[in-house]
């Protein structure tokens, strides 16, 4: 690879930038930039949510009930059994959820999709409950949907809603 000598490099830098005129087209490269504030926001959200999902899960196996309090804090949680119904859960004492998991289950989250409403952010991801061992047994899957508020550079978790299948 051939390259210039200094100087020629140095006369290019310095030179006046010309003004080249904006073709109508890159009104599209505009747009793109304009979208990228919210996909980028978006994305730190989806980030959250998947470790406020993390820490829940870790909390129900755990039975940790102080932190999952701190956690849930003023969230709205429901419970919906595959029979029928709606359950609400109290967050300062989630404990009846701990029902699901005996202390040594495994719980995973998977198909974390993140979308815009209004100016919240909603989820929607599919849980699952293992019994660890040899053959591990699926103790209970469902979907989790939840929605987080936006607030002044903070999001606030504000529902969570169980749905067991």
């Amino acid at each position: 690879m051939n390259l210039p000598n200094e100087s020629l490099l140095t006369t290019a830098v310095n030179q006046p930038m010309e003004r080249v005129p904006v073709p109508m087209s890159s009104s599209l490269l505009v747009d793109a930039v304009r979208d990228l504030e919210p996909r980028t926001n978006l994305a730190a959200a989806r980030h959250h949510i998947h470790n406020l999902m993390a820490t829940f899960a870790h909390c129900l196996v755990a039975r940790d009930l102080p932190t999952m309090s701190q956690l849930l804090g003023l969230c709205r949680i429901t419970h919906h059994p595959p029979t029928g119904g709606t359950n609400p859960v109290d967050p300062e004492h989630p404990g009846r959820l701990f029902d699901w998991c005996n202390g040594s289950a495994l719980v995973t989250t998977s198909d974390l999709s993140v979308w815009y409403e209004d100016k919240d952010v909603a989820y929607r991801c599919i849980y699952q409950i293992w019994q660890p061992g040899e053959i591990a047994p699926l103790i209970a899957m469902g979907t989790f949907l939840g929605r987080l508020e936006s607030g002044p550079q903070v999001w606030r978790w504000a529902e969570h809603h169980i749905h067991e299948h």
